[in-house]
């Protein structure tokens, strides 16, 4: 069987997703952009897609996805989500619960002495909502922890041995007594059931794909590790050594030699005025028009320095990205990509 060609999918589409990180995993080349390739990935299994459930990094990369969908055709899509769905539960109590079981326990303690690590001075008396602003507190606190799967008891383990962990064994106490008040509610907290990798599947979802998620929390690959369906993992990359089970690139990715072009440099810059400055000065040493010099940023705050120092040096400065498009344009594009679609007739 010969090489696979550049920006295909590496590796069977095996419908088990227990086993082993070859068993699960598809490595995609970086040559083409991941949302082309795994765009063609889904519509090849577009029968299945209504049972599916993606997992993408970000909102933007997920509405990109649905759009790619429908240009090409009427088909169901899959339910497209960010890690942190997999963390919500539909068991879980609601932060509203979790605030108002922390407002009565806090409430409750008589004796802040017993917590004086985490409360040397006691908070009761600052005022008569006290105890809503730190039980505000104490549940961001959790949902911090949560990302990275851990509750405050475990959080307090890790910290054994620094000057922090009486305070953080108290809060761990308070968790637990919170716990108990939730219990009595006949509720669970959305630390504990992350905590115990637990998650409600859908009846309808099937099969669950990871798509170009390079840094999955560990509390959502524990809910994965308990999934009861098969899991599949997309990646971007070169060499499957370079990733762990869970597509996480390893140590010895970042530890590669990058090799920069024979023409150019890297300068560091601490802000986006020191940037400006800096690419002012670049510019001039080459000593070359500003109808032979394109600039490129990637961030809005940026350009906008870059078009006040280059101006203020007296370069003409072009900039796109600050012209404003009429409205007329937009209404003409959108029925041209309705036109383009399939199934409409055309006119």
């Amino acid at each position: 069987m010969g090489e696979p060609e550049q920006g295909e999918l590496e590796q069977g589409d095996l419908l088990d997703g227990a086993g082993s990180f070859r068993d699960r995993c598809e490595l995609i080349s970086w040559a083409r952009p991941f949302h082309d390739v795994f765009g063609e990935w889904l519509w090849e299994r577009k029968a299945r897609l209504p049972g599916m459930l993606v997992i993408v990094p970000t909102g933007q990369s997920g509405r990109r996805i649905r759009q790619g969908l429908a240009d090409r055709g009427g088909v169901l899509a899959p339910r497209v989500r960010m890690p942190g769905y997999l963390l919500e539960s539909g068991d879980s109590a609601s932060d509203s619960v979790e605030i108002l079981a922390w407002v009565e326990l806090l409430e409750g303690v008589s004796d802040w002495g017993v917590f004086s690590e985490a409360f040397p001075n006691p908070p009761v008396g600052e005022g008569s909502g006290w105890a809503l602003g730190l039980a505000k507190s104490l549940v961001e606190v959790r949902v911090s922890l949560l990302s990275v799967g851990l509750t405050i008891q475990q959080a307090a383990s890790r910290m054994r041995g620094t000057v922090d962990h009486g305070r953080w064994e108290d809060l761990a106490v308070l968790e637990k007594e919170v716990e108990k008040v939730l219990q009595g509610w006949e509720r669970t907290s959305r630390s504990r059931l992350a905590a115990e990798g637990a998650f409600r599947w859908d009846e309808g979802i099937e099969e669950v794909v990871i798509a170009g998620v390079p840094d999955l929390p560990p509390a959502v690959v524990r809910v994965l590790e308990n999934c009861p369906l098969p899991v599949r993992i997309l990646v971007a990359g070169n060499d499957r050594a370079d990733f762990d089970e869970w597509g996480r690139p390893l140590a010895q990715w970042a530890q590669r030699e990058i090799a920069w072009p024979q023409e150019g440099s890297v300068t560091l810059a601490s802000d986006a005025r020191d940037q400006a400055e800096k690419a002012v000065a670049k510019v001039a040493e080459g000593g070359r028009p500003s109808t032979e010099v394109a600039m490129g940023s990637a961030d809005e705050g940026v350009t906008r320095e870059l078009v006040r120092a280059f101006g203020e040096q007296g370069w003409p400065v072009y900039d796109p990205g600050s012209r404003r498009v009429p409205a007329v344009v937009g209404w003409l594009s959108a029925w041209r990509a309705y036109l383009l679609r399939q199934g409409v007739s055309q006119v």
